[in-house]
């Protein structure tokens, strides 16, 4: 049995190709009936962070975004069970909101960057 408290920030990137690693793979009781979501602005943070450690904006971008077609099939495989449909729906909606939370924060990173230089080159 799934505990109802169990975080779900990865649920989306099942199925997806880790870093030269396998695809993974799930079942659909594996996906939590009750998680907990965290802030997707926190999530978007640690994203900005790993692009400033080196990581591609292009790989962070495909981390963080689910495809139509990926929605359709998680919602079509969960729909006989309405509790993990529903978690579904909100990681769908969870991974929106972190990707407008990434590009605000990309935004004001290259606006910062930006005027940084402006000021090292004297203009205003």
């Amino acid at each position: 049995m799934t505990n109802p408290t169990t975080p779900a920030v990865g649920l989306l990137s099942l199925g997806k190709r880790t870093r030269g690693g396998p695809v993974l793979m799930f079942t659909v009781e594996s996906i939590p009936v009750n998680p907990i979501w965290p802030n997707p602005d926190n999530e978007a943070r640690h994203l900005i962070g790993l692009f400033r450690h080196g990581e591609s904006i292009d790989n962070l971008r495909r981390l963080i975004d689910i495809t139509p077609a990926q929605a359709r099939w998680l919602i079509a495989v969960t729909k006989h069970d309405p509790l993990r449909s529903r978690t579904v729906r909100q990681a769908i909606t969870f991974r929106r909101a972190v990707r407008v939370q990434f590009e605000r924060r990309l935004a004001d990173l290259n606006t910062a960057t930006a005027n940084s230089f402006r000021q090292k080159d004297g203009i205003s």
